[in-house]
């Protein structure tokens, strides 16, 4: 278990997973970098840690859960009033 997360995954992979092609991964990563988005692991750059992409997507969600959340509270502490 321990070898699969440290695994590493390639930009075409990455892609897919995320519904673009490698050509539109690759031009927003500098607006994914500014995100916080893992560097690549690799010389040629192609390639990025498995363990350190999900530590970045669980970050993400935990923020947008939050954020959700007091929306939430905000929508209905303005109904009470």
């Amino acid at each position: 278990m321990e070898q699969d997360i440290m695994r590493l995954i390639g930009r075409d992979h990455i892609a897919k997973a995320v519904g673009a092609t490698p050509d539109d991964f690759s031009a927003k990563l500098e607006a994914l970098y500014s995100l916080g988005f893992p560097l690549p692991k690799t010389a040629d750059r192609s390639e990025w840690s498995v363990l350190e992409l999900l530590d970045w997507i669980t970050e993400r969600q935990e923020l947008a859960v939050q954020f959700v959340s007091y929306l939430a509270q905000y929508i209905e502490d303005g109904a009470s009033t």
